[in-house]
C-alpha cells in the first residue's frame, strides 16, 4: 500500500506546514513516510511544493505521480494537475477556475476529481482569522485521508500553538477556532487509504450542511 500527496503554492503560503503536519501524524500512526520539497530561492513568492509519500513499508524516493494534489493558487493547477493518478483528487482554492480543453480531457479520461475549497467564505462563516486558512486546508486533507480529528488537534497545537497565542493573545480563543474548523471537516465520511473515489459528491454535501 502506498499513496502520494503533493501540496503546491507560493513560498510563505504554508505549503511546508501542511506537508510536515501530515508527515508527523502519519508517522506516529505507524506509516513510513518520505517527504520531498521543491522551492525557489525566494523568501516569498515563486512556485514551491511539498510531496509526501506514505506506505506500510520503507520508502526511499518519491513517486512521479500523486493520488492527491492540493493547490493554494492557480500555478499548481497549471503546472501539476497532470501529475495526478487515475481516480485521484485535486483540491484547490482558485475561484471559477477552468482547465484548458486538453487538460480537461486528460482529467476526465483518468477519472480525476477536482474539488474547490472556498476557504475565505468558510473562514468568514466560522468567524475565524485568515491566518487559520492553513489549518482549514490541513483538516480537509486529513479528513480525506481518513484520519481522526483528535490526532490533528494535537499536531495543530504543536505546529502553530505558540504563534496562535501571540496573534490572538488568548490560547482559549485560538483553540476554540481550531476545534470548530476540525468539527466541520474531520466528520466527513472517511475515504481511507488509498482510494479517493466519490469525494466530490461527499464534499459538496458537506458544504450544504455548513
Amino acid at each position: 500500500m502506498r499513496i502520494s500527496l503533493k501540496v503546491t503554492g507560493a513560498q510563505g503560503q504554508g505549503v511546508n506546514s501542511i506537508g510536515e503536519m501530515c508527515a508527523k501524524g502519519l508517522k506516529r500512526a505507524g506509516y513510513c513516510v518520505f517527504g520531498y520539497k521543491e522551492y525557489m530561492s525566494l523568501i516569498k513568492g515563486g512556485h514551491s511544493s511539498y510531496q509526501l509519500d506514505v506506505a506500510s513499508e520503507a520508502i526511499e524516493s518519491s513517486e512521479t505521480t500523486v493520488d492527491m494534489l492540493v493547490c493554494f493558487n492557480h500555478h499548481g493547477l497549471e503546472r501539476n494537475a497532470l501529475e495526478v493518478k487515475s481516480c485521484g483528487i485535486i483540491l484547490h482554492q482558485t475561484p471559477q477556475w477552468k482547465y484548458t480543453k486538453e487538460q480537461q480531457k486528460v482529467l476526465e479520461d483518468r477519472g480525476i476529481r477536482t474539488v474547490y475549497l472556498p476557504s475565505e467564505d468558510i473562514l468568514k462563516k466560522l468567524k475565524a482569522k485568515p491566518i487559520l486558512g492553513n489549518v482549514l486546508v490541513t483538516s480537509v486533507v486529513w479528513a480525506l485521508l481518513g484520519r481522526k480529528a483528535e490526532e490533528l488537534k494535537e499536531l495543530v497545537q504543536e505546529q502553530f500553538g505558540h504563534n496562535y497565542i501571540n496573534l490572538h493573545r488568548s490560547s482559549l480563543r485560538s483553540t476554540a477556532v481550531v476545534q470548530e474548523l476540525l468539527l466541520h471537516y474531520s466528520d466527513m465520511r472517511r475515504i481511507g487509504f488509498p482510494q479517493f473515489r466519490h469525494i466530490k459528491a461527499r464534499y459538496q454535501l458537506l458544504l450544504v450542511q455548513l
